[in-house]
């Protein structure tokens, strides 16, 4: 066996494959892994700025889950892009201003609070034993 052959076969596939990934590249418009990370940064930032433009703060209780804020906004039928708590207060992004000053008159300023969420939470209780009742 001749070994300084294999090493040739070897380096003829890499510089067939390195010239076959150029012509790809020269041939189809894609972007460098460099171009893609900066567009995609530029992109993810101006879609957070839009996320953040309209929004609607309410009193937050910590122990609301996201699961059960998006349900009782349903119930109002607020319509958002995002919910986010930051420390005491729930942020709701809205698409634009009629629809922000729509939703504000809609949902009470006390809806997130202490109190609230131990009727939300009586309330699913109740549900989930009255839907357990209906099955048996």
């Amino acid at each position: 066996v001749n070994s300084h052959d294999m090493v040739d076969d070897v380096s003829d596939y890499e510089q067939r494959q390195q010239s076959l990934t150029k012509k790809r590249q020269l041939n189809s418009r894609t972007r460098s892994a460099e171009a893609r990370k900066r567009r995609n940064r530029k992109r993810n930032l101006y879609f957070r700025i839009q996320r953040y433009r309209y929004f609607i703060t309410r009193p937050f209780y910590y122990r609301f889950t996201m699961k059960l804020v998006r349900h009782i906004l349903t119930e109002y039928s607020i319509y958002y892009t995002h919910v986010k708590p930051v420390d005491d207060l729930l942020l709701i992004g809205v698409k634009d201003k009629i629809i922000e000053s729509r939703n504000d008159r809609r949902l009470p300023g006390d809806i997130f609070d202490r109190r609230h969420y131990y009727l939300f939470r009586r309330r699913a209780q109740y549900l989930s034993r009255r839907s357990n009742d209906i099955q048996e």
